[in-house]
């Protein structure tokens, strides 16, 4: 009997575990800052996303969709004719920028180890909105 006490209570533990990790959409705002630049991530369940910066690295932006493999997240930007470079000067293309999903309130870019989380802002009195520094994990 207690064996089998032993092995629901570990279970119990590790399918709430790989639950959260076998997630195919994510949806929300994720923000951060660091080198005097803001960074913003917006994603959408139709699997899609829209990125901008703004700060030391340039005034940029960025579209298109991503793809989720257990807890690493991938973007791609919309590519082709539709995107040209002198029509568009700002846009960043992402090929297969990758990312840590760190549970469902933060992103953890993978080549530079800073992270952007959900809670990483607070809106201002005067309208404006003041977006917290980025932690190095």
């Amino acid at each position: 009997m207690n064996q089998i006490s032993i092995v629901l209570f570990f279970t119990s533990l590790v399918i709430p575990f790989k639950a959260t990790l076998d997630i195919d959409t994510i949806d929300g705002d994720y923000y951060g800052s660091w080198a005097d630049t803001k960074w913003e991530y917006h994603f959408k369940t139709e699997k899609t996303y829209t990125f901008k910066s703004e700060g030391h690295f340039g005034l940029t932006n960025s579209y298109g969709t991503y793809k989720i493999n257990h807890d690493t997240l991938t973007l791609n930007s919309y590519s082709g004719d539709s995107i040209n470079p002198i029509d568009k000067p700002n846009f960043l293309k992402f090929k297969d920028k990758k990312f840590l999903i760190d549970s469902d309130s933060c992103i953890i870019e993978i080549a530079n180890r800073y992270d952007y989380c959900k809670t990483k802002f607070k809106q201002d009195s005067d309208g404006s909105t003041t977006i917290y520094g980025s932690q190095k994990r």
